[in-house]
């Protein structure tokens, strides 16, 4: 798998239009991390209420969308390993929530 520190949440940088409370709201999540070595079959495993678009290093990965019922959420495991590289690496999620944020 991956070596290095990447288990660190990753921090929200940017809410689109309208207030909290709003719903189809856009939040953009940025994560920089350094791996010391890297392997071919690392996983990014995501998780949301709505959808998502997920990008390693500036390249596009996946898409999805979830129903996340409250009590079973549901998730995506996404192959990242060609994505990465030793160094620096940066994971960009923009995701979508139709409901209400409240």
């Amino acid at each position: 798998k991956v070596s290095g520190t990447a288990t660190h949440p990753a921090k929200k940088v940017c809410v689109g239009p309208g207030a909290k409370g709003h719903a189809n709201q856009y939040v953009q999540f940025r994560h920089v991390f350094e791996l010391g070595s890297v392997s071919a079959d690392a996983d990014l495993t995501v998780s949301c209420e709505g959808n998502f678009t997920a990008y390693v290093n500036g390249e596009f990965v996946a898409t999805g969308q979830f129903t996340d019922y409250p009590g079973r959420p549901t998730f995506s495991q996404i192959d990242v390993g060609e994505y990465l590289q030793e160094g620096v690496n940066v994971l960009c999620s923009l995701q979508q929530k139709p409901k209400d944020l409240t």
